[in-house]
């Protein structure tokens, strides 16, 4: 368990922060280590929503270019269905909206799209655009045959994609929070601070407030328990995203967004508790991070 304080003077603050930035990026640099002993061409990295994929991704990118090894990214979110059919295969099959499990990805166009990569070093990936939850269109993609492709996404490790990647050279990432922090007398878990970041990052980048990440989070932690979790063990290396400043850094998002959920909303007394947590943390601004923090991933600044 990692143990902060409720309040750090300027100076803490930025050391504290420096600290952490340091410590995830040795756990990159351990990552990177296992991608050159298992010298693989494809990377599947997978891990829970608001892990901190795409950073941890796009840090593997760089490092792997310090070393001269070309590497390239590609997000499983390309490759969703549009909301409408999504929402209508929903109600033909009397179910929820589901956005998590393998069939809300268009497998046949990451079958195509993967095919051409290996017979042709490129093709054509479709783009998703997250405030109009549809395809926006497509973009060229070309690479080396040498070079690395990255996979990201919640779904890069579910059977359904690694059956296809597997094949052609495989080496499996899996990030995510992995320490609970101890803020004085309140614990927060993983899965708890996760659910704070997605509830800011949902609403500074894809333009849902927080009565909405609260409806679908139930759903979401359901998924990944049955769908993601379940191989965090068969991964080849675990990221532990766990970043000490957590608490600190939500807080003020969190006590911003949170008193939009009126009273008589079902999810009132839920977002109450939370706000109730964090009383009396003080926020460590964003100031004091790094470019390339992992935050940029839930807040922009």
């Amino acid at each position: 368990m990692l143990f902060t304080k409720k309040y750090y003077t300027e100076q803490e603050a930025r050391s504290f922060v420096a600290g952490c930035e340091k410590d995830f990026d040795a756990r990159v640099d351990n990552a990177v280590s296992v991608i050159l002993d298992k010298r693989k061409r494809f990377i599947c990295l997978c891990g829970p929503s608001c892990a901190g994929k795409t950073t941890t991704a796009k840090r593997i990118v760089d490092k792997l270019s310090e070393k001269n090894i070309k590497a390239h990214l590609i997000s499983l979110d390309d490759f969703f269905f549009d909301m409408d059919y999504l929402v209508n295969l929903a109600q033909s099959k009397g179910g929820a909206l589901d956005m998590d499990s393998a069939d809300a990805m268009d497998l046949d166009a990451f079958s195509v799209c993967l095919k051409e990569i290996v017979e042709r070093s490129q093709t054509r990936i479709p783009e998703f655009d997250f405030n109009t939850h549809a395809r926006s269109g497509f973009v060229d993609f070309a690479c080396a045959e040498k070079d690395v492709i990255i996979f990201e996404g919640i779904q890069a490790i579910y059977p359904e994609i690694t059956s296809l990647v597997a094949p052609h050279g495989m080496t499996s990432i899996f990030v995510c929070p992995d320490q609970p922090i101890a803020v004085d007398e309140q614990v927060f878990e993983p899965n708890i601070f996760r659910f704070y970041r997605r509830i800011v990052r949902d609403s500074q980048y894809r333009s849902a407030d927080a009565k909405r990440t609260l409806e679908v989070w139930r759903g979401v932690r359901n998924n990944e328990d049955a769908h993601i979790f379940p191989y965090r063990e068969q991964c080849d290396v675990l990221v532990d995203s766990t970043m000490h400043y957590d608490i600190h850094l939500l807080t003020p998002y969190l006590r911003q967004l949170l008193p939009e959920v009126e009273e008589g909303n079902r999810y009132y007394l839920r977002a109450l508790d939370i706000l109730n947590r964090i009383s009396g943390i003080e926020p460590i601004p964003t100031d004091y991070l790094s470019e390339d923090s992992l935050y940029h991933e839930f807040i922009k600044f």
